[in-house]
């Protein structure tokens, strides 16, 4: 099929997913749900407002974690500019360790949400449990329709033990790895917003808060980030888990993350050997840049099942704006990985996204259109792939989002192929 005709399919696609998309929002206004205290139009007597701290008083419009939303008696829209994108507030609410800082950037222990029991006891006032189910209705990938109403499922808990200690637990099934649940998680402990520890299973720069470098299940793509998903053959892939360590923090403008970690997927963390690092900078609220670093040493096994020892190399740069309604972010990463048979060289991978959201009365985006390009350079200075993912959303609920996907792979400037996918994201 040319460029050409996918162009004109993906567009009527779009179009119809759109009407699809708008049409639930619409349906989704006779259920009359009551909006979020803290922006105009909410209902006080439904959502009292003395559980809010000061600092919550300027809560923008955002989609948040359920448990979160029980926790804090507010509506979704606390965190999040498009679910599960972070916001201002939701990042710091993220580096402060799942807790609330005052106007002054201090921490309130009385202010939280916990259940002090004793000053040796304080746990969550509600459960911490919150689950996610994906589900991508129709999807036809160039070849094959497919329906897979239950894609994945995601049972998510989060939250604080004690005043300074928090937890984050992921236990992910999907249909694409037989339902074989696969678990993650963290701990941080979150003495002051210059010096905080975490620990876990998780991707490298998970206790990062920029949507730049958002994936998994906190992207908002059926497609990967081509930058966090190229692995070239040498096991270090940055959107994978592995078992980590380090220190992250703030000083003034400057977001800083430092560790060590063992090779993505050793589970039981053997031969520890890569170093990574993050700084970003941010100009002005919502507008950062920044950069990140990882490397050291990976072991492969090939084909004939034999032991590759790889060395690697991550560097790059990113950047993220929020302007209003618009987003945009982007990841550039250069990969210089080598081996005792051969040097993969350096080999680009990089993406830019954009997307708009389009508010009605509710407090969640009831029009979200969304482009992202992602390019990747095959291993050893091989041909670039480029890949578009074009998709419009809406979010019918605070807590669920409907949507249209069309994902087009050129490589050389050939027609590689091309996805289509309507889907539902919901969480609760």
């Amino acid at each position: 099929m040319s460029v050409p005709q996918f162009v004109r399919k993906t567009g009527l696609v779009l179009v119809a997913g759109s009407g699809f998309t708008i049409l639930l929002s619409h349906m989704a206004e006779f259920l009359e749900a009551p909006r979020c205290p803290v922006r105009d139009g909410g209902d006080p007597d439904l959502f009292p407002p003395e559980p809010l701290t000061s600092s919550m008083s300027q809560l923008g419009v955002a989609n948040a974690v359920p448990s979160f939303a029980r926790a804090w008696n507010v509506e979704c829209s606390t965190c999040h500019s498009a679910a599960p994108y972070l916001n201002e507030v939701g990042r710091d609410f993220k580096e402060a360790g799942y807790r609330f800082r005052e106007g002054d950037g201090s921490i309130v222990p009385e202010a939280q949400q916990h259940q002090k029991i004793s000053d040796q006891l304080t746990l969550e006032p509600t459960s911490p449990l919150a689950f996610r189910v994906k589900s991508y209705l129709a999807q036809y990938d160039g070849d094959v329709v497919k329906t897979r109403p239950l894609h994945e499922v995601e049972l998510l808990a989060n939250g604080n033990v004690g005043e300074q200690v928090a937890y984050h637990i992921e236990l992910e099934t999907e249909d694409e790895d037989a339902f074989v649940p696969a678990a993650s998680g963290r701990l941080t402990w979150n003495p002051s917003r210059a010096i905080n520890l975490f620990g876990g299973y998780t991707p490298l720069f998970s206790v990062d808060p920029y949507n730049s470098m958002a994936e998994g299940g906190h992207r908002l793509t059926v497609a990967h980030k081509a930058p966090l998903d190229a692995d070239y053959g040498t096991g270090l892939r940055l959107r994978k888990a592995s078992q980590n360590v380090g220190i992250y923090g703030r000083v003034g403008p400057l977001f800083y993350v430092v560790g060590g970690a063992a090779p993505t997927g050793s589970l039981e963390g053997e031969s520890p050997s890569l170093g990574f690092g993050r700084l970003a900078f941010e100009l002005a609220p919502g507008v950062a840049f920044g950069g990140l670093l990882a490397g050291g040493g990976t072991s492969v096994e090939d084909a004939t099942g034999g032991i590759a020892d790889y060395a690697v190399m991550r560097a790059g740069g990113d950047f993220n704006a929020e302007l209003g309604d618009l987003i945009i972010d982007g990841l550039f990463i250069a990969a210089g990985d080598g081996s005792s048979v051969g040097d993969n060289g350096w080999n680009l991978a990089g993406d830019l996204e954009l997307l708009y959201t389009v508010h009605g009365a509710h407090a969640s985006p009831v029009f979200l259109p969304l482009v992202r390009l992602d390019w990747t350079q095959a291993a050893n200075g091989g041909p670039t792939a480029l890949a578009s993912a074009l998709g419009v959303n809406s979010y019918v609920l605070s807590n669920v989002r409907v949507g249209a996907e069309a994902d087009l792979t050129l490589v050389s400037d050939a027609d590689k192929g091309y996805g289509v996918t309507l889907l539902v994201d919901s969480a609760f």
